[in-house]
């Protein structure tokens, strides 16, 4: 069967180029800057996959030179970039990136915010160019977020973690505009509010919509004026959103007290924009999912829905845009996708700790038969593309593809002691995939799902981790508890680990091969040991009493030849 070929327009992560090389020919602009225009042009011919960026403008020009194009992915939520009327007329998919931004984005927001009201980037400045003298009360003061009002245009994924991270700071109100009420608000406490009331009432107003033909510069005189003379203006959404023009304006003229900008139009904005000579303006190069994590999770998903498209699967995250949807962030404008990322994007509030019972979980549905007769070993690009072939299911309570993962190591007794009983599983448990990756190995998982031990078991519900097993014992009869608490599926009857569970997949004794790097990394530790301990002045001591005693003896060795 001949392999499809695929385009990317800019360096991406290992991970994902492997994954798409295992079944793919890739080729790829490997320049630090975006690809050339006549270097896209000349490139697209005869390839089946565009692995994109927002860097990279698809219009009529590139799709007339691509003639085999089946799928277009871009490593981002936005997709403005993108002639969807012109790509959709020629049937040709599209992937995009929502939901895994969510938090480094929000986490930016937070961070843009403080810099901009508490004046850090400029006080920095100060500091590095002496105008610190003597201790002033009111020097590089601004506005605080104790007591204060902060409005949120735009209440979607996004927005609802920025007001998340926003209220420890004690704030007065939370007020937000969207096009509808989001029950998520009362669990913050956050007001659904018209966008005058919001702008006039706001201490802070922050902008998590998305750029439509409703929202395009939503921003502009009118809305400045409404807003508070000591209000702050944070846009870490679309640069078009706001009407540029207007906003030099409005912080030339006082209207404003200042704004914090990760988003503009152009991007990157000229060095002679007028923006960029206010003091009380802070514009950061759009680096609001700059996160390596989530940049790595977004390069993955979007090579996964790449080889999805090309297989014939659903895409785990296929862009099916609505029309007339107004200010919401792009994660929740989805027709069938949401949270089905590659790594949940909660990690940490979604998984569930089995050893707590006073934790009311809600069962996942798993699909029948999804199981094999023994446990599959994979490497981490198996197991990613196990994860991403999982049908597009947005909530536990409909079945969906279960798998159970464990992390193990085979030098690690513990992990051969868990092992037969994990053996053992496929033939009590015949709907669940059973799944084990060598952690020691193959490390991409690790940081992404939290693992810090072996062995550890994680839960999969249509490629999302659902829960952790946290036991100290691993027995057959723990993993089957662990599975029907989260689950609701009974073990079959008369489970139980026979002695082939202990021949494999996974290995019951601990590998006593030799770690060769160990060898050497206590080699290394013993010669710098040693190195030191010579310039040490227990050494020299050590040196000199030697010395010393080897001196006498020379001595009293001549006295007695003498007598």
């Amino acid at each position: 069967m001949a392999r499809f070929s695929v385009y990317i327009t800019r360096e991406i992560s290992e991970e994902a180029l492997k994954l798409l090389s295992t079944t793919c020919d890739v080729t790829s602009w490997t320049g630090p800057d975006p690809v050339p225009r006549d270097e896209l042009l000349k490139n697209i011919p005869n390839k089946d996959a565009l692995f994109c960026l927002l860097t990279d403008k698809i219009d009529k020009e590139v799709l007339d030179k691509a003639n085999k194009l089946k799928v277009i992915s871009t490593m981002s939520v936005g997709y403005d970039h993108l002639d969807v009327g012109e790509i959709k007329k020629r049937n040709i998919k599209i992937g995009y990136t929502p939901n895994i931004l969510t938090d480094a984005t929000a986490e930016l927001t937070i961070a843009l915010l403080l810099a901009t009201s508490r004046r850090l980037l400029e006080a920095s400045e100060e500091a590095r160019k002496g105008g610190w003298q003597a201790w002033s009360p009111f020097w590089m003061c601004g506005p605080g977020l104790g007591g204060a009002t902060v409005g949120i245009v735009g209440f979607g994924r996004i927005g609802q973690e920025v007001a998340k991270r926003i209220k420890p700071f004690n704030t007065k109100q939370i007020l937000y505009f969207n096009r509808s009420v989001r029950k998520e608000a009362n669990a913050i406490g956050a007001l659904k509010v018209d966008l005058d009331e919001l702008l006039t009432n706001s201490d802070f107003v922050i902008v998590c919509c998305a750029l439509t033909s409703e929202t395009k510069g939503i921003f502009n005189d009118e809305a400045f004026r409404k807003m508070k003379k000591s209000a702050v203006f944070i846009n870490t959404s679309r640069g078009a959103v706001v009407d540029q023009d207007a906003l030099v304006r409005a912080l030339t003229n006082d209207e404003i007290w200042g704004a914090g900008l990760d988003v503009m139009t152009p991007e990157p904005l000229p060095l002679d924009h007028p923006l960029f000579k206010l003091k009380n303006c802070v514009i950061l190069p759009h680096i609001g999912s700059a996160c390596i994590a989530t940049r790595n999770e977004m390069a993955l998903l979007t090579a996964g829905n790449i080889l999805a498209a090309l297989e014939g699967k659903k895409m785990p995250a296929e862009l099916e845009e609505k029309s007339d949807f107004t200010v919401e962030d792009p994660s929740t404008n989805l027709t069938s996708f949401e949270n089905s990322t590659i790594v949940d994007e909660h990690l940490n509030s979604t998984i569930s700790n089995a050893s707590d019972a006073n934790v009311t979980q809600k069962l996942v549905q798993c699909l029948p038969n999804y199981g094999s007769s023994e446990v599959q070993l994979v490497n981490d690009t198996e197991l990613i593309k196990l994860l991403l072939s999982q049908t597009n299911i947005t909530t536990r309570d409909v079945p969906a593809n279960c798998i159970l993962v464990l992390f193990y190591s085979k030098y690690c007794p513990f992990s051969s002691m868990a092992a037969p009983h994990f053996n053992a599983l496929p033939r009590a448990f015949p709907d669940i995939k059973m799944v084990a990756i060598n952690a020691m190995v193959y490390h991409l998982f690790n940081t992404q799902n939290g693992i810090v031990g072996v062995p550890t078991l994680l839960l999969f519900h249509n490629g999302r981790p659902v829960a952790k097993f946290n036991e100290s014992e691993y027995t057959l009869e723990l993993f089957s508890k662990f599975l029907m608490k989260h689950t609701g599926i009974a073990a079959a009857e008369k489970s139980y680990v026979t002695s082939a569970d202990f021949s494999g997949p996974v290995t019951s004794v601990p590998s006593k091969d030799v770690d060769v790097f160990l060898i050497i990394s206590w080699l290394f530790i013993i010669v710098c040991g040693a190195y030191y301990f010579t310039k040490s002045k227990c050494w020299k001591w050590i040196v000199e009493t030697i010395q010393s005693n080897w001196r006498e003896s020379e001595a009293h060795a001549q006295h007695d030849h003498v007598d």
